[in-house]
């Protein structure tokens, strides 16, 4: 039977990788972190009242591409290549727009740096689990061009991976 890719579970991991770094997370209202790290993007325009800062890991426009099977036995193909895509996006609301910018950057240096050692995005308690082969944050933007220089700001992180199937 081929396997095929289990996004969600990809994405649950990418936020389980998150949580577990203590200068990223925490639920309660601690200055500096996020307050919030979700699967799937929320429901509409965001307001301004949501707990901020907070994160979300959704799925790209192009999700998945898939490469021909490297070889086929028994009518079966054996060992796909999958590019996967994802965006992780975060959000703050500070004082004003510089204090904002600043604290995107920071986050942002945490999330990859965070992601970068966790390439293979294994579970972060057992460290068994591989969801990929590999993971890296392929480029960073702007979440809304017209929020730039407000107290609400965001940014986008493209993460892309590979994994192989059988």
């Amino acid at each position: 039977m081929v396997t095929e890719i289990n996004h969600d579970a990809i994405k649950n991991r990418i936020i389980d990788i998150l949580k577990d770094t203590t200068t990223l997370w925490d639920p309660t209202a601690v200055s500096g972190k996020f307050r919030k790290m979700l699967v799937g993007a929320p429901h509409g325009n965001i307001p301004e009242d949501e707990v901020m800062p907070y994160i979300f890991v959704t799925n790209d426009d192009l999700i998945e591409e898939d490469e021909p099977t490297s070889t086929i036995q028994n009518n079966v193909g054996h060992t796909s290549t999958h590019t996967l895509r994802y965006l992780i996006v975060f959000m703050v609301k500070e004082k004003d727009g510089r204090t904002a910018e600043k604290s995107l950057d920071d986050f942002g240096k945490l999330i990859k740096e965070q992601l970068k050692t966790n390439y293979d995005l294994r579970n972060p308690t057992t460290g068994l689990d591989p969801k990929v082969a590999t993971s890296w944050p392929e480029e960073t933007r702007i979440l809304n061009r017209e929020l730039v220089g407000s107290h609400i700001q965001g940014r986008v992180i493209l993460f892309r991976c590979t994994a192989y199937t059988s």
